[in-house]
This record gives C-alpha cells, structure tokens and sequence, in this order.
C-alpha cells in the first residue's frame, strides 16, 4: 500500500513539472476598457479646486425640496448649491421656517489663505539677504564647519571667481542684521502672556484604597497640586467673540459635500472636513428640531471641540516632561489647522502626573517599599478622570445643555 501510495505522489509530481500553471492575465480597469478613454487628454488642462458657488438669497422652487423629519413631522427643506466644475455642491438640510445663513466661511478662500509657502519673485529668492552673492558668501561661512579646509577653500574661490560676483554686493551687505534676522524665530516676536488666558490652578484630589489585609485598610484621599487649566465655556466665548480674523472661516451651518460624476447620476458624499461629517450633521439636526430654551429665539448652532494630547520632554537628559492639553474647533477647516500661522490651538491645561512623593504616601498604609502595579494603574486613571472632571465643571455642562449667548462678530447674537 505504501509502495502504490508513493508511485502517486512521484506520478503527481512529474504531472505538475511537465504542465506548468497556466499564466494570470491583468485585467485593466473598466474605465481603462472603455473605447472612449483617453489617457492623458491634451484637452484636460491642469487647474486648482474651484470654489464653490455660494447659496442665493432668492432659491429656486426646483432646488428647495420640502420634506417630513419622522422624529417631528415638521418639513425639513434640502437645498442643494449650483455645482462647479468638478461636480462638487453643497446641500443644506434646514427646517422650513429657518432664515438662510448668509455667512459662507469659504467665500474668501483662495490659495494663500491654505498654505504658508510664499510665492517668491526674482527680487526676494534669496531673502532676507539682499543679492545672490551675499547669500552664498554666508552660506559658506556657516555651513561649512568651524575650521575650514582645503576644499572649503576651493568652494569660496569658485564664488568670488565667478562672473556674476560682485565685490559691491558684499561690502554694502549690514552682516550683523542679518545674522539677528536669521536666529529670530517667529514665536520669539511675541511674548507670551498668561495674564489674558484665564489661566487657574488648583488642586486635585483622588481616593486611594487599601485592601482590608493591612493595618490600615480603607480609602485615602491624596491630593495633587499645580493643575493649570483654562475654563472651556471661557475659551469658547474668547474665541467666538474677540477673533475677528478666525470669524471669518469659522462654519456656523454644515453641510453635505457631494459629487455627481455625470448629470443624471446620484452624487456620492465627500468626506474630509469634520463640519461636513455624519455626526456634525445630526448634531447640527438634533438642536435644530429640539425645542428652545423659553423665552429665546435666537439662532443655534453646534461648536465642535477637538482635543489633543501628548507627553513633552523638556530636556535631552533625564525625565522631566509635561502633558499639555490642546484644543481644536472642528468648525475650522483642517487645512488652516494644520498651518501654525494661523495659531488656532488653544492651550487649555497642564495634565498632572503622580509626584515622586505618592510612593511614600503609599508605603505610609502598606508598609511596603514597592508598590503594587495594579495599584499605581487605577491611581494615574484616576488622576486622568479627575482633571477632565475639573474640566468639564458644571458652567460647561449647563452650556452643553443649554447653550450659551454669545455675540457673533459677523452677525451679532
């Protein structure tokens, strides 16, 4: 049976080297199989994003599509934007008895305004140094180390031997300025002021259990001094009452961003910002179909808040660190986010950790030099959970509950 067994397998194998697999065809993609496609059109000629056409005040019928929220049974109206060229419109869900919001924060949007790269001329390629030779005359002096060698001799005669040298341009150069604008950076301009931020300290306490197998069993509150935080409700109202330059991106209604490929077809969402997001929308939905707080009749709009944190070192050597706290406005785009000329991160807090002094705070009730890991886990989660509960303070829940007055720079109130 072994004997019959093993002509198989040796008869099988001998199959597969004389038949090799037959080859695997790559399939283009549909569109590239389309007679009709063209790869690199002559007539498609390169062109930045377009903005999008703004909402009129006089909508057409067609466009406004009245519809029933089930949640309510009030009309809901879809109103759709024209669509640029690339096939990209908004579309606006509002209850039938709200006002159009006029403010559109990417009206003025342009290409400047979502990049810190400067679009030189010929006059300052090499600023803030006045020519070209006096430009490369300190480039050698400072890039090419502290002692100078043989071949760094030979880089500065090919710049001084050069046609286009001339001794004029160096001599007239003011090097000292120079050097000082070259070691300036930008947040040194300014200095940092605290007294404007609103900023307060306190102390925070946790509890901390001992199991009933010690001496002294039971729950032991330690308190950690020096959280430095900002209230929420007092960030939010600096930012939308005294940042006239902010006001002018900031999205008060959100909206679906969509695509139609073809005229005819249903558009398909874009995704990207988080003010055209699925849960801003329903946000933005829920407090638009909820009813009022009494006696108010003012415009409500939701305020997306985005937070970020992470340890910082402070030193090369050894473990000195902080943890701050930022806060982000999701009705923002991410693009002037993510440009530090813009500064729109607000510095909120200082997040603590568990002083050296903790472990003998501990070793005070276990009599133990070393601490249970377990332990030292729920204290630092702890910690975590009572800052964020000095956070979130009862002024920024009764705001998230009930909103808060704010006047608009744009639109007052």
């Amino acid at each position: 049976t072994s004997g019959t067994a093993r002509n198989a397998v040796r008869d099988y194998i001998d199959s597969l080297q004389s038949e090799p697999p037959p080859k695997r065809r790559r399939r283009a993609a549909p569109i590239l199989r389309d007679e009709n496609f063209v790869l690199n059109d002559p007539d498609i000629v390169d062109a930045l994003p377009s903005s999008l056409v703004p909402v009129v005040v006089d909508l057409d019928p067609q466009v406004s599509q009245p519809t029933d929220d089930p949640r309510t049974g009030s009309d809901l109206h879809v109103i759709d934007t024209p669509i640029n060229a690339f096939g990209v419109f908004r579309r606006f869900t509002r209850p039938g008895n709200a006002a159009m919001n006029q403010h559109d924060p990417e009206g003025s949007t342009s290409l400047s305004t979502m990049s810190d790269i400067r679009f030189q001329t010929a006059n300052d390629a090499f600023s803030p140094f006045p020519n070209k030779n006096s430009f490369l005359l300190s480039n050698w002096y400072w890039n090419g180390g502290a002692q100078k060698s043989k071949t760094d001799f030979r880089r500065l005669l090919r710049i001084i031997g050069s046609d286009e040298f001339n001794p004029r341009d160096v001599a007239e150069t003011a090097w000292d300025s120079l050097d000082r604008k070259l070691g300036i950076n930008d947040w040194d301009r300014e200095e940092w002021q605290v007294e404007d931020a609103g900023w307060t300290e306190c102390s925070v306490k946790i509890s901390v259990p001992f199991h009933r197998y010690l001496d002294n069993p039971g729950v032991r509150d330690y308190k950690v001094p020096g959280f430095y935080h900002r209230p929420l409700v007092a960030v939010i109202r600096e930012k939308l009452t005294t940042k006239k330059e902010d006001a002018a991106h900031f999205v008060l209604e959100p909206y679906e961003l969509l695509w139609r490929p073809k005229d005819g077809e249903e558009p398909l969402p874009l995704y990207g910002e988080m003010y055209s997001s699925t849960a801003f929308l329903q946000a933005h939905q829920d407090l638009q179909q909820s009813p009022p707080e009494p006696g108010c009749s003012l415009p409500r709009v939701v305020v997306a808040l985005m937070f970020w944190s992470d340890a910082t070192h402070l030193t090369q050597f050894g473990n000195a660190k902080i943890t701050p706290l930022y806060l982000y406005f999701g009705n923002e785009s991410k693009y002037r986010r993510s440009m530090p000329s813009c500064k729109l991160a607000e510095h909120v807090a200082y997040f603590q950790q568990l002083p050296d002094a903790f472990k003998d705070f501990v070793t005070q009730y276990t009599g133990q030099k070393k601490i249970n890991a377990d332990l030292m886990t729920h204290c630092n989660r702890e910690l975590v959970h009572e800052q964020w509960r000095t956070l979130l303070d009862d002024e920024f829940i009764q705001a998230h509950e009930h909103g808060i007055v704010v006047d608009w720079l744009t639109t007052p109130r």
